[in-house]
Formats: structure tokens, sequence, C-alpha cells
């Protein structure tokens, strides 16, 4: 009970019950409380039972968290289990009836991790509990194991609100651990840009969302994640509004405000020429897979006012440094480039230039990618880029 509003691609537009049963996930944001309803049974057919329920242990016991994320599949840590805390609660049961009792749960772990509850509890009263084969009657005592608890960082937000259980599932995975906004960006960002969710559809020309209508301007989200069920480990298409808009998502579900951003190289500059980078749904480490594309305009999730880009794995970043990483926390510039001499850093090089040619990268895993080549190395001509804020 008193979980966040929840549904999952079952159940919208509609909400999940608010009293959840003992199946279905629940979400609860970091360091607050939850509580729980348990049901007791008096089959004495002749007094009331009256008496107490004392939690003996009660524990949040985390799965298994991933390492952060490299490319591959690191083993996973484990988190020691949250000791909880829950008072004693009155229990008066008429004979032959049922009652609840509400138990409190306070003290539930201060950072995104996902997992569930454990209790252990006895009841004692004016009489207790037949023993299978015996006439002695002794304290009641069980335990209780909850269905799946995610904790998210604060309450969801924007289009996760009410959040979707399986995208709060996902963002509680990447982020298991963190306690603040910076650790809970960085590890969305890597998280979906090496999950294998996604692989950049990069093609002979512009290609369209595969999961955003146009004319609408609505995401499939359960489209996206049913496709993703039936794929099991292969990756669906998509292209930077699709990948950044999820990580948009992604980040509501842990109640973290996020704005879309559309970088071009403004009005009449045409297309624009990027830096190198990977793009998702391959290893960033592997220098042959980098390549230089045509843009028009790439497309941004912003937290905070700084820039996080999941689609592509950067080969520098923007001091010039080694990176071979997405973009997460970066300043937002209004070209997204740093100019070092004759050098430039970020999403953009310079301006598309007559002569440039495109040609299929010859070790890229993609079919039909079109990436820049024989590019003639001159100083950066940069036309200012304009930003325009928000998700059309």
């Amino acid at each position: 009970m008193t979980n966040e509003p929840a549904t999952d691609r079952f159940t919208f537009p509609n909400q999940l019950p608010a009293v959840e049963g003992n199946t279905v996930t629940v979400v609860y944001d970091k360091g607050g409380s939850a509580q729980v309803q348990l049901f007791f049974k008096n089959d004495n057919p002749q007094q009331a039972f009256v008496g107490q329920l004392i939690v003996e242990d009660a524990r949040y016991i985390h799965d298994a968290a991933p390492l952060p994320v490299p490319w591959g599949l690191p083993p996973p840590v484990t988190i020691p289990d949250t000791i909880l805390s829950a008072p004693t609660v009155s229990l008066n049961i008429a004979s032959l009836a049922t009652a609840p009792a509400t138990l409190t749960i306070s003290g539930l772990p201060a950072f995104v991790t996902k997992g569930h509850i454990q209790l252990q509890m006895r009841a004692e009263g004016n009489f207790g509990a037949q023993v299978a084969g015996s006439e002695s009657l002794v304290p009641w005592s069980g335990g209780l194991t909850s269905q799946k608890v995610l904790i998210t960082y604060a309450s969801p937000t924007g289009f996760m609100s009410p959040v979707w259980t399986e995208v709060a599932e996902m963002s509680c995975t990447m982020a298991q651990g963190d306690a603040t906004i910076s650790d809970v960006n960085r590890n969305l960002t890597k998280g979906l840009y090496y999950a294998n969710y996604f692989t950049y559809n990069l093609g002979m020309q512009y290609v369209p969302s595969v999961w955003i209508d146009i004319d609408t301007g609505l995401y499939d989200l359960s489209g996206l994640l049913v496709a993703n069920a039936a794929n099991g480990s292969a990756p669906v298409p998509g292209n930077c509004w699709d990948v950044n808009s999820f990580l948009m998502f992604l980040h509501d579900s842990q109640g973290i405000d996020t704005e879309g951003q559309r970088t071009v190289l403004g009005p009449n500059e045409g297309p624009f020429v990027t830096n190198y980078f990977c793009p998702i749904g391959s290893d960033p480490t592997d220098s042959a897979l980098h390549l230089r594309v045509k843009f028009i305009s790439h497309f941004q999730c912003v937290v905070q006012g700084n820039v996080s880009d999941a689609a592509l794995g950067y080969w520098n970043e923007l001091s010039g440094g080694a990176h071979q990483n997405p973009a997460w926390g970066w300043p937002n510039l209004p070209s997204w480039q740093v100019i070092d001499g004759s050098n430039a850093y970020g999403l953009t090089f310079r301006r598309w230039l007559t002569g440039d040619l495109e040609q299929t990268h010859p070790y890229h895993p993609f079919n039909e990618v079109i990436i820049l080549v024989n590019t003639p190395i001159d100083e950066p001509r940069i036309a200012q880029a304009m930003s325009v804020a928000g998700v059309e």
C-alpha cells in the first residue's frame, strides 16, 4: 500500500490497482516507508483473539547489482541487506472472522535499487495457534516475502507519472546503488548505451523514427517494450529521437526532470559532419567501428541544463581526451563543440563541404551505413548551432 501510482504495457492507459496484492511490481521512493496489510483468520469458534503482531526481522533484500557498465557482461556485485523496522501492532479478530493488520515499514534503502521485502513475524495473545498433529497451542509465527519492490530516486514524473513498471525496473537496474542525480544520470546514459536495447538505424538517407509517430508526436512505448521482449537479446532499431526520448523516460521514472533538445548547424546552414562516434549497439572501444557521418540534426536529452546522449559513443571528450563512451553531463554548448586550435571536439566537426564523399563502412555491423570518407582536413568552419528545446 501507499506505493507510487503505476501502470504497465498491458494496463496502460489505465493504472494498476491501488492495493497491489502480492504479485504486481510496486514502486517506492528511496529513504521512505512502505505499508503492508496482512490478513489473519481466527478459526476459534468460541472466542475472539486479542493480542499483538510482533515483527522479529524486517529487511530489504537487493537483487544482484551490475558493476559500472563497460563493454561486455561484468560479474554482479552483492549489496548487503537493508535492515528495516516495523512497530508492533494490535490484533483483535472476532471468532471465525478475518481482520487486517497494517504494518508501516520504515527505513527503505536510501539509494536506487530493486529487490523485495522480507518479514519474519509472530502473533501473541489470549490463545495460540494449533500445531499440526498436536493439541498444544503456541504463538503463531511466520514469514512473508513480498513481490518485486523498486526503489526510485524520487517520485516518478513527466511521461512516467503514473510510472510504467517495465521502465522503472530498467532504470533501477541501470542506476542500482546510486543516491545522487549525477550518478543516476551517468548510469542511465551508460546503461542504455550498453544494454543492447537499441541499434542505431543509420542509413542511405535520413531515417525517420521507428517508435515516434511524426504526425502525432506520440511515442509507441508499448510497442517498443513488446518488440524488445520478443527480440530477447537482440536490439531493436531506432534513431536519436527514439533512443534519447527513451533516455528521458528512464530519467522520468526516477523522478528526474528532463528536456529534449534538437541541435542543428543553424538556419540555412545545411548538413554538418560529426566527430568520430560509435553508434549505440556496438563496442565503442573498437576504433574500427567509429565513423564520421553527415547529419542534418541530432536529438539529445538535457538533465539539469547539461546534455546526455545515449545514441552515440564519442571517441573524444570535450577536452580532447579519450572518452569512448556516450556523453553524460556535458555542458550544453551552442554548437555542441569545443574548438582547440585546428581541432574540434563534441558532436560537430564542421559543416558539410562540396567534395565530401560518402560510402558504406566496410567493418561496421549495420546494413547500408553511410559514412564520411576522404574528408578534407582543413581548418574547421563552424556555424553556430541552434538549440530547440522541447519534445515535438
